[in-house]
């Protein structure tokens, strides 16, 4: 889908939402912490738009948290390959036991999430 919307929409900035993990012993991620974002995967987030995640978080006092990884991909990819590179931000709703029939969700963590998109989509 992100291939197809891409191309369809030619986007100048990208905001990445989907779920993080948040009980991998090699992620700093834990529930209850806030929305996460991801400073890097196969991707470096950008800067100014991590820069004003970040500054939204500090301004409306929501928790949040700062995730690396090694390795890893997310919609970005396919953003790239459609279109070449955007900047982007990846949020990360925190969730536990991923691709499970399990998977749980701290319910702080999704209205933090969800009150800083509002905020994040108001300042961009």
């Amino acid at each position: 889908g992100a291939q197809a919307a891409a191309r369809y929409l030619n986007p100048e900035k990208v905001v990445i939402i989907d779920v993080t993990y948040a009980d991998d012993p090699r992620s700093s991620i834990k529930p209850g912490r806030g929305v996460s974002f991801c400073i890097k995967d196969d991707f470096f987030s950008n800067k100014n738009m991590l820069n004003q995640a970040i500054e939204v978080c500090e301004e409306q006092k929501l928790d949040y948290q700062l995730e690396v990884l090694v390795s890893g991909k997310s919609d970005v990819a396919g953003v790239h390959t459609a279109i070449g590179a955007v900047p982007h931000l990846f949020v990360g709703i925190p969730i536990r036991k991923m691709h499970t029939a399990y998977e749980e969700i701290n319910y702080q963590d999704f209205v933090t999430t969800l009150d800083f998109l509002r905020h994040f989509a108001k300042s961009l």
